[in-house]
């Protein structure tokens, strides 16, 4: 689940709340929860509420995000794939501050990357993304987007997070058709 303030999707918090109060297994996690545009109060406590009922199965991620348009709208208002490429890049300059910062063990490291298996499957996630990331300019249109899109390739991609040492990876669906949820928890279930 992304958090945008100014693109067409939900209110991540609300979602896991509803989303935790009709399952009992699933994971709740946001990609990055935008903190930079919130009360950090108001979250934690939104957050720490959300993992109570839902039986800790809530975990936040957040971050300060990058677009202009989020933080005008805040202001007026008050991812075998390349994404492993990038994902490994990111996780040991963080892991660099970390041990910079002096705190004990490392980071945990959690992945989403964005996957659909059927027809079209990889074009559609393309669309979406590239959609996504239209703040860009020109350059969304020429961004390599590898989207792993036949249960071969999620597998082999599962198997290069792990590799990398992710503590818990969390397969997106790259376009809003409900099916891609049953058709990624068969691959998994295929493992």
């Amino acid at each position: 689940m992304v958090d945008r303030l100014v693109y067409g999707n939900h209110d991540p918090l609300i979602v896991f709340a509803v989303a935790a109060a009709v399952t009992s297994r699933i994971r709740l996690m946001p990609t990055v929860l935008l903190l930079s545009l919130c009360n950090a109060a108001i979250v934690a406590k939104q957050a720490a509420s959300i993992d109570a009922v839902s039986g800790g199965r809530f975990s936040l991620g957040v971050g300060v995000g990058s677009r202009a348009d989020d933080f005008a709208a805040g202001a007026a208002g008050a991812g075998v794939s390349n994404q492993s490429k990038e994902v490994i890049g990111y996780y040991r300059a963080v892991e660099a501050a970390w041990k910079d910062a002096g705190k004990p063990g490392r980071p945990r490291l959690v992945v989403a990357p964005s996957c659909a298996v059927g027809a079209y499957a990889a074009e559609r996630t393309r669309e979406s993304m590239r959609s996504y990331y239209a703040f860009r300019g020109e350059a969304a249109g020429h961004m390599d987007l590898s989207v792993p899109s036949t249960p071969q390739a999620i597998l082999d991609a599962i198997g290069v997070f792990e590799d990398i040492g992710a503590d818990e990876l969390i397969l997106e669906p790259g376009h809003a058709d409900l099916d891609q949820v049953d058709r990624l928890t068969g691959v998994v279930a295929s493992r």
